[in-house]
């Protein structure tokens, strides 16, 4: 990998009459032997000047395709005698991404090094506008950014200031500096050093290298709630039924914290000294949901203050705010304690960040959050004139003099303003990130092991914002049986998330999940067999059982586990040995093949789901309405890549856009772009309905010209619609969106409501094909119109349509390598399936020839192979 750099004199080459002064690029010289780094940056530089005096022309004559090239710029941009306008410092970063991305290189904005600069103690951030453009640039030009400023930040608070003081240049009489130096800006060695290898391990990123060797199979344990020797029981049992991998510690702060600022990690040590002896590797947690009680007790500031005014108490988990300055120090001093003694252990494979981000809360009030919301607002709208008329506020008299003055959304007598609301979600997300991200670049100090988070699709997150600083993503899922497209579907959605072709199961159920107010049916035999080959065949290095003993106390005594709580066999354990064999006989196939993608890509949408959370219209869940969506195309044996707003939509034949009520101008940019060029675009139903700010469009529909769209009209039917489709009727249900097409009208209302207006139109654009769909019926799984749909419209663009099609039921995952192509199938439902192969193939499993009709047993598995 070849590396150029751009930046100041924090990044320079110095020569060896100014050490020990160094900056972070001639530091990652020596870390990183096997890169080419070439370091054009300059003493005294600011992006104008940098430009104008010819450095940037000459780094740019070195880019060529996957050149990375590292920006870092803000130190002397933020001097006012240089002459650099916030403006400029935006339009200058921009032009200097735009610049590389032409020439085929990785353009990576750095934030700028934060100072040595304390006020009574306390550490002081100088470079917070300077940092807050560049993010801005990143997301605006989707160009990946190292947070440099924030790492450096914690790393100078929780390192003793003695040491910080070593990390900058403050000498006496030095051959090189014989009136002494004392810099708090410029680095020394070890300084740059520190710097360097943070950034040498976030390159890391960029290679899309696998993490992991293996594929893990295990389950969590909870060492705290057993004696010593029940665990080595349980460790000897995880052996003997085929498991390497155990999940531990995501509550055990009150363990490892037992008083304020009293640490005792030996439980740690010696639990991890357990697992390494009997060769069990270990994704170690980060315990910040469960605060222990002394925190609660003595700090209640901190816990999280509910819409109605009522406070969070201690127990359960998740009840502190995690915007809480205090919280947040305790929480990044626990992790650097967990983080030191993770280095210490090999068989600690990754580390997890906390535990289901937003699982049991949301959104909160507490006086940290109001002070951080409005910080936010200033951050986002700049000025309160743009917020008022952003968000309309001129409506019911609530316009603001001050980004103060904007009120939290708590109980108000009707509903408060649209674009309050989900601003105020979008901050929520936001800000659970910003800790998040804290506690990366924590553990980062102390070890390089691989960062994931169990993230889940029932919660408000803002899900490749929050993995953009961890290096692998990861889930958790309980889809029961009946719903298995929606196990399947947090596959081929987090499979998507990260440039690293990998992802991790860090809970499911052996059987069933339960709580003591809510009992769960198991799931049938043998269809935890299906969930562990169909997870690994679409991309899994893990699959973790949520949990392995049973708690006999707390409230999750109902929930399923390896063995019992007094540790015989529970339901579904002859499933979880059967899996562990099957994965045995899988690997060598898994080790010598890659996952083949789909040429279908369906967005999935965090910040829709807000929308949707704002405006539910009394009856929509964005949850419910994409996995329907889902399921519809999965029940008619269709492969879907589910993918993200800032997805490169090239590999792609067709992109699906349901309910994406906001398209920004990148998004709608690079739709337009992929129609095209050849594409096929499906938008809607819903989608391009709303402004950012969560306003109406001009015109009703974002796109609405582009596509051919007049008159638009929106309204909600709760009764039956009846329009036409294919000489069919068509029922259609919940928010209708009604126009005039202007090309290809393919489907018109025929009730007397809105009769004769268009619910489904499309175009030829460029190369390709544009349609927008304006309704759908109640439920789209088993809706034979929209069956009729999906088969005309998409089925021809599936990626085994040349080798053999599938009935209902069955799921599929491609893998490959240069010499043949596999088909891995897997019957989810307990009745027989059919399909049919359209050349001959090779079932790898039962080593026999199949062709023609063929049928799958219940909860049957297969791994059909086509020479090429």
């Amino acid at each position: 990998m070849k590396i150029l750099l751009a930046g100041d004199s924090t990044v320079a080459d110095y020569p060896l009459s100014q050490a020990p002064m160094m900056g972070w690029g001639q530091a990652l010289k020596g870390l990183c032997s096997e890169l080419e780094v070439i370091n054009y940056a300059k003493c005294g530089a600011t992006t104008a000047s940098f430009v104008s005096e010819g450095q940037w022309a000459s780094l740019l004559k070195a880019v060529a395709p996957e050149v990375v090239v590292l920006i870092q710029f803000g130190h002397n941009d933020q001097k006012s005698e240089n002459g650099v306008t916030a403006n400029d410092f935006y339009r200058n970063l921009t032009e200097m991404v735009a610049q590389v991305k032409q020439r085929g290189g990785r353009p990576v904005l750095c934030t700028p090094i934060e100072r040595r600069q304390q006020i009574q103690g306390e550490w002081f951030k100088s470079l917070q506008r300077e940092s807050l453009i560049i993010k801005n640039v990143g997301s605006e030009t989707e160009t990946r950014v190292f947070d440099l400023n924030s790492y450096s930040f914690l790393l100078y608070q929780l390192t003793e200031p003695k040491v910080v003081e070593t990390y900058f240049l403050h000498m006496g009489t030095h051959p090189h500096y014989p009136m002494g130096l004392s810099d708090d800006t410029h680095l020394s060695e070890l300084g740059a050093e520190k710097i360097a290898r943070y950034v040498a391990n976030r390159l890391n990123e960029l290679s899309a290298a696998n993490l992991f060797d293996s594929y893990y199979y295990g389950a969590c344990m909870y060492p705290e709630v057993i004696d010593r020797e029940t665990l080595q029981t349980d460790i000897k049992h995880m052996k003997k039924i085929g498991m390497n991998l155990a999940r531990i510690g995501e509550f055990v702060w009150g363990q490892l914290e037992p008083a304020e600022g009293t640490y005792d990690v030996r439980f740690l040590e010696e639990t991890l000294s357990l697992y390494r002896d009997n060769q069990i590797d270990v994704i170690l947690c980060i315990p910040t949901p469960t605060p222990p009680r002394w925190l609660t007790r003595d700090y209640p500031e901190c816990c999280l203050k509910n819409n109605d005014g009522t406070v969070m108490t201690h127990g359960s988990r998740q009840h502190v705010c995690t915007n809480h300055p205090y919280f947040r120090q305790k929480a990044y001093e626990l992790t650097k304690a967990i983080a030191k003694v993770a280095e210490k252990y090999d068989n600690v494979v990754a580390i997890q960040l906390d535990n289901e981000f937003k699982c049991h809360v949301d959104l909160c009030y507490c006086k940290a959050c109001e002070k951080g919301w409005h910080q936010w607002l200033e951050d986002n709208y700049h000025h309160i004139d743009g917020l008022n008329k952003a968000w309309g506020t001129a409506i019911w008299s609530e316009s603001y003099g001050s980004f103060q003055d904007v009120v939290l959304p708590t109980t108000t007598p009707f509903l408060h303003n649209a674009s309050l609301m989900t601003a105020f979600r979008k901050y929520t997300a936001d800000s659970l990130n910003e800790f998040a991200h804290g506690l990366c670049h924590v553990i980062r100090q102390e070890t390089f092991k691989p960062i994931t988070h169990n993230t889940a699709l029932g919660f408000n997150l803002a899900n490749q914002a929050l993995f953009s600083e961890l290096d692998v993503a990861a889930f958790d899922t309980y889809a029961p049986a009946s719903n298995y497209p929606g196990y399947t579907l947090n596959l081929d959605l987090w499979r998507n998330l990260k440039q690293v072709p990998e992802m991790l199961l860090l809970e499911t159920s052996t059987s069933h999940a339960g709580h003591i107010e809510n009992y769960i049916e198991p799931h049938p035999p043998k269809y935890l067999q299906t969930e562990i080959f169909t997870g690994f065949a679409a991309g899994l290095k893990a699959f973790t059982y949520w949990h392995f003993r049973g708690h006999r106390y707390g409230v999750e005594q109902p929930h399923s586990t390896v063995v019992t709580a007094w540790g015989e066999p529970d339901l579904g354990y002859e499933d979880v040995v059967a899996g562990g064999q099957r994965l045995q006989e899988l690997r060598p196939l898994l080790a010598d093949t890659e996952v083949v993608k789909s040429k279908i890509g369906l967005i999935y949408s965090d910040r829709a789901k807000r929308f949707y959370h704002t405006e539910t219209g009394g009856f929509y869940d964005y949850r419910e309405l994409i996995t329907d969506y889902y399921s519809a195309l999965s029940h008619q044996g269709l492969s879907v890549e589910v993918i993200q707003e800032e997805t490169d939509f090239s590999a792609f034949e067709v992109i699906l856009v349901p309910y994406v009520r906001y398209l920004s101008a990148k998004l709608a940019a690079a739709l337009r772009h992929f129609t095209e060029q050849g594409g096929k675009l499906i938008l809607g139903p819903m989608t391009g309905d709303r402004t950012k700010e969560h306003a109406l469009v001009e015109g009703g529909i974002s796109l609405a010209d582009w596509l051919g769209l007049a008159t638009v009209t929106q309204f909600s039917c709760n009764q039956p619609l009846t329009a036409n489709y294919e000489g069919e009727s068509m029922e259609l249900w919940g928010l209708i969106t009604s126009f005039a097409s202007t090309d290809q009208s393919v489907s018109q209302i025929t009730s007397e409501l809105a009769k004769g207006k268009s619910v489904l139109a499309k175009k030829q654009i460029g190369l390709g094909e544009g349609l927008y769909v304006g309704a759908q019926p109640k439920q789209l799984v088993g809706n034979q119109s929209w069956q009729a749909f999906i088969q005309k419209e998409l089925a021809p663009f599936d990626n085994k349509q040349n080798f053999l099609t599938i009935s209902e039921g069955i799921v599929c995952y491609c893998r490959d390598n240069p010499e043949r192509r596999d088909f891995y199938l897997a019957n989810m439902t307990g009745h027989p399936c059919g399909y049919q192969l359209k050349q001959t193939g090779q079932d790898l499993l039962n080593l026999v020839t199949l062709s023609g009709k063929q049928s799958l047993e219940p909860y049957g598995m297969l791994v059909l192979s086509f020479k090429k």
